[in-house]
């Protein structure tokens, strides 16, 4: 028996024993555990579905976690419910409550700004507002969207 067949065996067990971890003071766990979630709902979302309501709150909690680690980690699981069939049942009643602490995460510090402007130094037209042409789309996935690509290409 592989492990992925082991696990989906006792999968109440490991997903009650992921709610045991959740409250851990250690950040690398509370980082795991919201990474264990995250793939969880990808690939088991029927299993999770009871719990997602206490989930959702974990969640909310560990998006404005102080150690920024858990915090993107976290992130991942918004990015990934969006892509679910239940996302709008799921999370349109804690809208109200999710899209400030996303808003505030959005923020960034003046050294985040310097990184993404790169070694840019045609600071000339900073006072001129951009054109629709000038910005190009960006489109976020989440990593494991990615992963998986990459891993097929190579």
């Amino acid at each position: 028996m592989g492990r992925t067949q082991a696990l989906m065996l006792h999968i109440d067990s490991f997903i009650e024993n992921l709610f045991h971890l959740a409250a851990d003071e250690d950040p690398d766990v509370r980082k795991n555990v919201c990474h264990a979630l995250v793939l969880l709902l990808e690939v088991r979302l029927d299993r999770l579905i009871p719990h997602l309501p206490s989930i959702i709150e974990y969640m909310l909690m560990r998006t404005q976690d102080s150690e920024e680690g858990v915090a993107l980690e976290a992130c991942e699981f918004w990015l990934t419910l969006a892509e679910q069939n239940v996302c709008r049942e799921v999370l349109g009643p804690r809208l109200p409550a999710l899209l400030p602490v996303l808003v505030r995460g959005m923020r960034y510090s003046e050294m985040d700004v310097i990184l993404l402007r790169g070694d840019r130094d045609d600071d000339a037209d900073d006072a001129e507002p951009d054109r629709e042409s000038d910005i190009r789309p960006r489109f976020h996935k989440p990593r494991s969207h990615t992963i998986k690509h990459n891993a097929g290409a190579g």
